[in-house]
């Protein structure tokens, strides 16, 4: 499954936070562009930019960690309150 499937999967059977949800998404359409896309820095829908910030620059990529870190965390507590 892609991430966007796995993430419609679980959003069917648990509650996810617009702001978890909209940070995967968001993820998503990143690595796209990077993944895809010899030079993502000439792409126009999806540019290598975290919440305004250039990923490839010390501020951004930090901003980047910060976000996940939170998505992380978000998943692992889900996980200790259902199990």
């Amino acid at each position: 499954l892609s991430l966007m499937q796995k993430l419609r999967f679980v959003k069917s059977f648990a509650k996810i936070p617009k702001s978890i949800t909209s940070d995967i998404e968001r993820l998503n359409y990143l690595r796209n562009g990077i993944a895809h896309s010899f030079f993502p820095d000439n792409l126009k829908k999806s540019k290598p930019i975290w919440k305004g910030k250039g990923v490839f620059v010390l501020e951004g990529i930090k901003l980047l960690k910060d976000d996940m870190d939170k998505i992380t965390a978000f998943v692992f507590k889900s996980l200790n309150n259902d199990y």
